[in-house]
């Protein structure tokens, strides 16, 4: 199955037209892999989309050829600009060459591709993604009150996914799986934290040809924060074992959570606090379909967890129990499974459902599987097991 560039381009070209913007400026590195299929490497790529939800995408010479590669011409025009590399097949004799690009010149090229109006133009921008000066340029240029957040615009175009996108989550959802399930049952008392981040990595690209990146957002036994630097600590029998991440592949992601106990063996606590994880990943699995609101879904994970008298001692709190999955940077997206988020699940959404908890004294837990509303219901991509003792 190809990249549903058209789908795509439309969801992104209808949230454009409900908030009246003339052009997009993408900036971000998962909005612009969102829009062109591409995954952006270096800086200086700029993405002007039309009311059409066609592309325009600035990129240097050096990214040029790699981009073309991969996107959709009928949806996606390139346009590049010299960087400071020789590259033999785009010199020019005599040419002198910048030591660094031009921060502003994406911007200066941009607006030759941004549609002329009437009046003054509506702007979408991604503010988190510009600076200082980036702002200030289209600010003097366009004036502020022409620059739109465009965050709403791009969360709602991402929330319902294509075909593609389901697919590529899908595949992604079962690899990590795989992986985690092989890190598990090569975990040993006397295996450390590193060893353990390897064995992950390894199962991860075996069960994921093309893997493009993977997330290790992994915690070890009393250490509840997770580390890209693990080091030499050893787990030991009893210990608990969170794995959280996955790997990511067509510059999608992938986020699963699982807990397992090394060794075969842990303290009754740790196994009750389990249980009443289980719960709340139970509710979720029983109660999420089509026309419930994510509110409702919180509320009832939430009294499903705090049932257990033991969990309201400890002062167990979430600030949701679940997010949406898509190629953003991080793996959280829009939108949650929150207290006030009175939206309603609608078919084509992909959540991950999760249930963490995190202690230097009980230990650290995650159930979260990744799950695709559907007409009916919910269709599972993964399935944590009801268990600490793989």
């Amino acid at each position: 199955m190809s990249r549903n560039a058209k789908a795509i381009a439309q969801r992104i070209s209808e949230q454009m037209e409900k908030s009246n913007l003339d052009a997009l400026l993408l900036t971000e590195a998962g909005s612009l892999m969102y829009a062109t299929g591409y995954k952006i490497r270096w800086g200086g790529t700029l993405g002007v989309v039309a009311p059409d939800g066609t592309i325009t995408l600035i990129c240097s010479e050096f990214s040029k050829d790699s981009i073309a590669d991969v996107v959709d011409d009928k949806f996606v025009r390139i346009v590049s600009y010299p960087c400071w590399i020789f590259i033999e097949d785009y010199a020019t004799p005599g040419e002198v060459k910048e030591v660094q690009p031009d921060p502003d010149a994406i911007f200066r090229i941009a607006q030759s591709y941004i549609p002329k109006t009437s009046g003054k133009p509506r702007i979408g921008i991604e503010s988190q993604s510009l600076n200082y000066l980036q702002y200030r340029f289209l600010a003097n240029a366009y004036g502020e009150d022409a620059l739109i957040n465009a965050g709403p615009v791009l969360r709602e175009a991402a929330a319902i996914k294509t075909p593609w996108e389901i697919e590529v989550l899908r595949r992604n959802a079962k690899a990590s799986q795989t992986a985690m399930h092989k890190t598990a049952h090569n975990t040993l008392p006397g295996t450390t934290m590193a060893e353990i981040f390897d064995m992950f990595t390894k199962y991860a690209v075996d069960a994921l040809p093309g893997t493009t990146s993977i997330s290790h957002a992994h915690t070890i036994a009393h250490k509840f924060t997770p580390t890209t630097m693990p080091g030499v600590f050893e787990v030991k029998l009893g210990d608990l074992v969170r794995l959280d991440g996955g790997p990511n592949g067509l510059g999608y992601n992938s986020d699963l959570g699982r807990t397992f106990a090394v060794g075969g063996a842990c303290s009754d606590d740790k196994k009750e606090i389990f249980e009443a994880l289980w719960a709340g990943h139970q509710y979720q699995l029983d109660n999420i379909k089509p026309g419930v609101r994510m509110c409702d879904i919180f509320e009832g994970t939430d009294r499903a967890i705090k049932r257990f008298d033991f969990m309201n001692h400890y002062g167990y709190t979430r600030g949701h129990y679940g997010h949406s999955l898509g190629c953003a940077i991080g793996a959280e997206e829009y939108p949650f499974i929150a207290p006030n988020e009175t939206r309603v699940f609608e078919p084509g959404m992909v959540f991950c459902i999760e249930t963490p908890y995190y202690s230097s004294k009980h230990h650290t837990y995650n159930i979260e599987d990744t799950v695709l509303i559907t007409e009916t219901g919910l269709e599972p991509f993964s399935s944590a097991p009801h268990t600490l003792f793989y």
